[in-house]
């Protein structure tokens, strides 16, 4: 994804419908989160709202 190509696999934070009933979180590389999401087949059918927090801080 594009964080990776620019920050590299850094940890992140993913909260999808914050205070929805369809809320969810995420924590871990992108690569990892990325999985997830790829998972759930969220490529081929996107929808909610996000927030995402970055870590600055490098491995």
């Amino acid at each position: 994804g594009t964080i990776s190509k620019v920050l590299g696999d850094v940890n992140i934070f993913l909260a999808k419908d914050i205070s929805k009933l369809r809320e969810e979180y995420f924590y871990g590389k992108v690569s990892e989160v990325e999985e997830v999401l790829n998972e759930r087949n969220f490529k081929d059918n996107p929808h909610g709202e996000f927030v995402c927090v970055v870590d600055p801080r490098k491995d």
